[in-house]
């Protein structure tokens, strides 16, 4: 009888070690789809972020270089008026560059 008392204590054991163990594991395969949606949401994060960096910087460089076109363009009309301004023979009108 003490033998069986025994017995039926271990297996009672046994089946409430298989019940948390399975329990954890549970818990472990849940906590590991959360993390996996939760890096995937960060990821979207990173890439839109990235993306409005890439568009910033493209903006900027678009920015540089008409603001470079722009100077160009107001010295040129600078140099055509001084030929236009230091011209001696003011009667005459011509479009020569100087």
């Amino acid at each position: 009888m003490l033998l069986d008392n025994v017995r039926r204590m271990k297996d009672e054991i046994n089946q409430l070690r298989r019940n948390a163990v399975e329990q954890i594991s549970d818990e472990i395969i849940e906590e590991n789809s959360i993390l996996k949606s939760e890096v995937a949401a960060l990821r979207l994060q990173l890439d839109q972020a990235s993306e409005a960096v890439i568009s910033s910087r493209n903006r900027g460089w678009f920015r540089m270089k008409f603001a470079s076109f722009v100077i160009v363009l107001l010295l040129l009309n600078v140099l055509i008026l001084s030929g236009f301004m230091s011209r001696k023979d003011s009667g005459k009108k011509s479009f020569v560059l100087p």
